[in-house]
């Protein structure tokens, strides 16, 4: 047997080996087969090197005699008075396996720490993962709620209120303008290049305003936006209405007309009206030039004003919508630059109430005026009231 029969760092190689393998069994809660067999080929072998490292040790006797001597590191020994000056380099101290056992520990407690904070890591992930699922949900509700198309074509009752179309109409109306929207004289929002808000939700908004004379301030709480941007986008908008409208030519063809025909205009007698006019006045602000102040001032309403003339076919649908002139102008001068006349066949009739003096215009073009007849006696006769009763149930509906 050599002096060394195992050394000692083998031996100790082993056991660590023979400790982890035992380690792993009983940290497993059903442990595999493999392991098993893992843990008995590795304890055989452990058992078996502790075995010849204690027969080595017992067998101090048969020990060969060791030379006096120390090794010079280049294979050949020096004369010295320690037996035992190669010892170092086979059998590691006490304190070399101290120091091992201490690294280890460290590592373990180490390893302990990461897998304790790894756990900590995963909850927060878990934690913030839960928390980006509730403001998800609460950003989606938000959404939902906002004053956009989308969201009110949802409820086609509230789409109707608030526009007064239907959203039939309003794609209709949206697919006549939409090749020409990019004219819109509407400046993008700073430094972020697109609209703040969306086309769609932009013609909405302008048709709310108008059906229900909304402030441009109330508008923009609703929207959360300026209420610059709000006033931008209605001018914008009814500039780019208006110039598209301009041109579509409203007037139907006559049997269209007939066709349409309410039953009260056929038994009252007035069943060739094509037209129903009125005048509207508009309350503007007085201006610092007197004399456009006199040019504006209206009698009828006793303030300045600004007036337009509205023609409709007699079941309602609109014809003529004029420009706006100062509030002085008169009713037949209106119905003459407003070229209403034209939207009247030869040998119909167009029907207004008793300020149109337009008999001249009528005569010349050919058509019939029906107006309730004006007072020229004390009193009016029993066919000059039934007559203007009937004119005014029927003209009432351009009101």
């Amino acid at each position: 047997m050599p002096n060394v029969a195992v050394p000692s760092s083998q031996v100790d190689r082993h056991r660590i080996k023979y400790e982890n393998a035992l380690k792993a069994v009983n940290a497993a809660t059903n442990a595999s087969t493999k392991q098993r067999e893992t843990l008995k080929k590795v304890k055989r072998k452990f058992e078996l090197v502790m075995r010849i490292a204690g027969s080595a040790s017992d067998n101090t006797k048969s020990e060969r005699r060791v030379l006096p001597g120390r090794c010079n590191g280049e294979g050949s020994f020096a004369p010295a008075t320690n037996l035992n000056c190669c010892e170092n380099d086979v059998h590691p101290t006490a304190q070399q396996h101290e120091k091992e056992a201490q690294v280890i520990a460290k590592l373990e407690e180490e390893i302990k720490d990461l897998k304790d904070s790894l756990k900590v890591t995963i909850e927060e992930k878990n934690h913030l993962e839960i928390r980006n699922q509730e403001l998800l949900s609460i950003i989606n509700n938000l959404q939902e709620k906002e004053f956009t198309y989308i969201n009110l074509m949802k409820s086609p009752k509230n789409f109707s209120y608030l526009t007064g179309l239907t959203i039939e109409q309003f794609t209709l109306i949206m697919a006549c303008v939409e090749p020409y929207i990019h004219l819109i004289p509407y400046p993008h929002s700073k430094g972020s290049g697109q609209r703040s808000l969306d086309t769609k939700t932009e013609l909405v908004t302008v048709l709310a305003i108008c059906r229900h004379s909304l402030h441009f301030g109330v508008m923009a709480i609703v929207l959360d936006k300026s209420r610059v941007t709000v006033q931008r986008i209605f001018t914008a908008w009814v500039i780019f209405l208006a110039t598209i409208f301009n041109q579509v030519d409203l007037r139907p063809s006559g049997r269209f007309l007939l066709h349409k025909m309410p039953k009260i205009f056929k038994d009252t007698g007035h069943g060739k009206t094509d037209l129903v006019i009125d005048a509207t006045e508009f309350k503007f602000q007085s201006a610092s030039n007197f004399e456009l102040n006199s040019l504006m001032f209206s009698n009828y309403k006793n303030t300045v004003t600004g007036k337009a003339l509205i023609g409709i076919a007699p079941h309602g649908m609109g014809l003529l919508f004029s420009e706006i002139y100062p509030g002085s102008i008169s009713d037949s001068e209106i119905t003459e630059k407003a070229g209403a006349l034209n939207f009247v066949q030869e040998e119909h009739e167009i029907m207004s109430d008793r300020g149109f003096s337009i008999q001249e215009l009528c005569a010349i073009k050919g058509i019939a005026l029906n107006r309730p007849k004006q007072k020229d006696s004390d009193q009016f006769s029993q066919k000059d009231v039934a007559s203007n009763f009937d004119i005014a149930a029927t003209q009432i509906h351009v009101e």
